[in-house]
């Protein structure tokens, strides 16, 4: 009839499980230059990317894992860094919507 009833369903953005884990090293090399290395990876459940909870916008588990190469003074007044983000290319959706006069949208 036009309406769409979600009492006791579970919301858009809402894995049951997500998590991160990070490392950092740093250590001073010459001179007074850092060189630092951290990584890191985040890990989200299955979920529903769109309001509606169409089955069509379901994401799967995934995990991202991403580093950081850098080299500075210990100042922390610059640094060269080299950045390296979702490094297994895990194809993710953010967020779904809704397409009106779409079948079963």
């Amino acid at each position: 009839a036009g309406t769409c009833d979600l009492t006791g369903q579970e919301n858009q953005q809402t894995p049951d499980w997500s998590a991160s884990l990070s490392g950092n090293y740093q250590r001073s090399i010459w001179r007074g230059l850092v060189f630092s290395a951290a990584a890191d990876a985040n890990f989200r459940d299955t979920h529903f990317t769109s309001g509606d909870l169409d089955p069509r916008g379901e994401q799967d588990a995934y995990v991202k894992f991403n580093t950081r190469l850098s080299l500075g003074p210990a100042s922390g007044l610059w640094n060269v860094a080299l950045v390296g983000k979702n490094l297994t290319d895990e194809l993710t959706t953010g967020i779904g919507a809704p397409v009106p006069l779409d079948t079963g949208g």
